[in-house]
């Protein structure tokens, strides 16, 4: 009977070291794909920072542009 008892403790004991390297490798993995995420929202934010100063940029321009245009409509009136 303790035999019995003895495999039974021991196929337990495997099981629970199995499902335990599961765990780490689920963990690891996970953690792996966190930082994939991570890295790719601050490029992404970076690009979509990049890109605001560029329409900023634009968008100074066109002021200038329709200011300029304005300056010489009133000028050709007078």
């Amino acid at each position: 009977m303790n035999k019995g008892f003895d495999d039974a403790n021991k196929r337990i004991d495997e099981t629970n070291k199995r499902i335990d390297a599961l765990y780490d490798l689920m963990g690891r993995n996970y953690e792996a794909l966190n930082n994939r995420i991570n890295a790719l929202n601050d490029a992404l934010s970076r690009r979509i920072e990049e890109t605001n100063k560029r329409i900023d940029t634009l968008y100074d321009l066109l002021g200038k542009i329709y200011e300029a245009l304005i300056k010489g409509t009133t000028t050709q009136r007078q």
